[in-house]
């Protein structure tokens, strides 16, 4: 196991990340709406988000067993951070997309490593979800644009951003249940 974090408690994390946005989307539509729209373009939450996503990346790169590859592992400490400058300096137009789709990427490795020995047929909840942000962040990371369409429906009604809020509160509240009740 790469991160020892208990499935339960991934699922708390993950109830708290998913429903933080669809309280902001229910409670306060217009200023969510604005941040969805500003987002793409949003160049410290791309630097933010890219740097994590990379570092995070690095790290996970440093913990496998690569093999013969094993005696350059060092190298990793400086090719991290030149790969986040480069990224950041070279990669900088729809970067916050960008990185958005590289930590949806990222995330899945933490709950499929946590769901991969448990019994409960309820574990298949969280790793379908992994998959389509995997699916989702692959989409991001070849395509940035479609973030803004994507987005879209959400920013051009009230109506649908706040129904798209109560449905992330669904997620969160789902996610949570299956943290405390499930396993």
């Amino acid at each position: 196991m790469t991160y020892s974090i208990p499935l339960p408690t991934v699922l708390m994390i993950l109830a708290l990340l998913i429903g933080g946005p669809g309280i902001v989307a229910v409670a306060r539509t217009a200023r969510f709406q604005k941040a969805l729209l500003d987002f793409p373009r949003n160049r410290i939450a791309g630097i933010i988000l890219a740097a994590v996503a990379l570092s995070w990346a690095g790290w996970l790169i440093n913990q496998m067993q690569v093999g013969f590859l094993e005696p350059y592992k060092w190298t990793l400490y400086l090719l991290t951070p030149l790969t986040i400058y480069l990224v950041i300096f070279y990669l900088d137009e729809l970067l916050a997309p960008r990185a958005l789709g590289g930590l949806l990427l990222i995330v899945p490795t933490v709950v499929l490593d946590a769901a991969r020995w448990q019994d409960s047929t309820f574990r298949y909840i969280p790793i379908l979800f992994a998959y389509l942000w995997i699916i989702l962040g692959i989409l991001l990371v070849l395509a940035p644009y479609k973030f803004r369409r994507w987005s879209n429906p959400i920013t051009q009604s009230e109506r649908k951003c706040r129904w798209w809020g109560w449905a992330q509160l669904v997620t969160a509240v789902l996610f949570a249940a299956l943290g405390l009740f499930a396993f």
